[in-house]
């Protein structure tokens, strides 16, 4: 799919508030969905401000934690169970990371505000891969899935990017 700026996506419309990851074969992606997103929200989401990652794995659930410039800390349960366009994971060079891709959608609008590419980095990408690799390797249930979602919000986002240890 090709995303624009500036461009409706009915999907993106009325969506829930939040941020959401995925992985496909070619990459991963990061949708941060907000209700009228303020200037200084877009700007700190956009190529001129850091990103850090961190990422906690749950049982059987991967908190990937998020942080747009000044913005506060975002998580996002994710599995690799229910990756559509998961089918192989790439193999990580020295040097290299997933690429992402981060988009920052307007739920009232249903308009992509923000747009950007970047590299995770290869430390990050190779735990991630790991992680991965070791949920599909058990059989996917949907109600474990949610139990382990409610367990890890037992903290907050802060805590959870304290217990992930390492940023990046």
């Amino acid at each position: 799919m090709i995303y624009e700026v500036g461009r409706n996506y009915g999907f993106a419309l009325g969506h829930a508030e939040g941020c959401y990851f995925d992985m496909a074969d070619d990459a991963a992606a990061i949708m941060v969905f907000m209700e009228r997103p303020s200037q200084n929200e877009k700007e700190q989401m956009s190529e001129n401000h850091y990103v850090k990652y961190a990422m906690l794995p749950y049982e059987n659930v991967i908190m990937m934690l998020f942080k747009f410039g000044r913005l506060e800390w975002m998580d996002a349960p994710y599995t690799p169970h229910l990756s559509k366009n998961l089918t192989k994971l790439q193999t990580i060079s020295d040097g290299l990371g997933y690429a992402t891709h981060i988009l920052l959608f307007d739920t009232q609008t249903g308009k992509l505000v923000e747009q950007r590419l970047l590299g995770m980095p290869t430390d990050f990408s190779n735990r991630l891969a790991d992680e991965v690799t070791r949920i599909r390797k058990n059989p996917f249930d949907m109600n474990k899935f949610n139990n382990d979602i409610q367990k890890a919000y037992r903290y907050t986002t802060d805590q959870l990017v304290t217990l992930a240890g390492k940023t990046y």
